[in-house]
């Protein structure tokens, strides 16, 4: 298995973590200033920050994973395009959750 492949693919297993961490830090972040988690009664700004906030952090390893997936693919290895599909299609659908939810009374 190619090293890059190999890397992705752990990158990729890992993200729930950062899921969990994302959401963890996300909602303490709105608890410290002041607003009750489970509420939508923040104003938009504070909405954003918090999506921001949990977006660098959720996102982070599902970005290294599509960085060495496409490293590899560049070094000839097409088995690398499902854990690069994976991690696109996982960053596009929450950030398309949140992005909904944001907007959402």
């Amino acid at each position: 298995m190619n090293s890059n492949r190999r890397k992705a693919w752990v990158f990729l297993a890992t993200t729930p973590i950062s899921l969990v961490i994302g959401i963890v830090i996300s909602e303490w972040l709105y608890t410290s200033l002041g607003y009750e988690v489970g509420t939508t009664d923040a104003p938009i700004r504070i909405k954003i920050l918090m999506i921001l906030v949990s977006f660098a952090i959720i996102f982070s390893l599902p970005a290294i994973s599509i960085f060495y997936s496409r490293k590899a693919i560049a070094e000839g290895d097409p088995k690398a395009k499902a854990p690069n599909l994976l991690a696109t299609i996982y960053i596009a659908g929450f950030a398309f959750t949140n992005l909904l939810s944001l907007f959402a009374k």
